[in-house]
C-alpha cells in the first residue's frame, strides 16, 4: 500500500449508503504498516450534501497511527461542493500540513520517477464519463 497516485477523479454522491465508505478512505481491515508515499491531487467531490452532515469528514488517509502522513505523502487541490471554501482537507492531518511536506512544490518527488512520467503522459487524455447510477 505504498506509492499511490490518485488524481483527477470525480466522486459524485448521488445516494448515500450507510454501510459504505466514501471516496478515498484507508480501510482499517486491509491497511498495513507499509502504507506510505501517497499523492492525492485534484480530485472533486460533488453532491457532497447527499452525505449525512455528521459523516462529511475529509479524506480518511490515516487510522490508528497507520496510513499516509504529511511527512511522506502529498495532498492538494481536492475540492468539495458543500462548503464556502470548497477545500477538502485530510481528517487527522494538521491544517498546516502543506508546510510539513518536504519539497512541497514538487509532488513528483514523493513517487518513483516512472509513476510521475506516466501521470504526465496520461493526465491530458480525456476520459469519457459514464453514469451507471441512473
Amino acid at each position: 500500500m505504498s506509492n499511490w497516485l490518485v488524481a483527477g477523479n470525480t466522486f459524485d454522491w448521488k445516494k448515500w449508503e450507510d454501510s459504505y465508505a466514501f471516496g478515498m478512505e484507508l480501510n482499517w481491515a486491509t491497511r498495513t504498516p507499509n502504507t506510505h508515499k501517497g499523492v492525492f491531487i485534484s480530485n472533486a467531490y460533488i453532491n457532497y450534501q447527499n452525505i449525512p452532515s455528521n459523516r462529511r469528514i475529509g479524506l480518511g488517509l490515516t487510522t490508528d497511527g497507520v496510513g499516509f502522513f504529511p511527512v511522506d505523502s502529498y495532498v492538494a487541490g481536492n475540492t468539495r461542493d458543500d462548503t464556502a471554501d470548497r477545500i477538502l482537507k485530510v481528517s487527522g492531518w494538521p491544517d498546516d500540513y502543506q508546510d510539513l511536506i518536504p519539497n512541497k512544490k514538487a509532488w513528483g518527488k514523493v513517487l518513483p520517477a516512472d509513476m510521475t512520467s506516466k501521470y504526465e503522459e496520461y493526465s491530458n487524455i480525456s476520459t469519457p464519463l459514464r453514469d451507471n447510477l441512473r
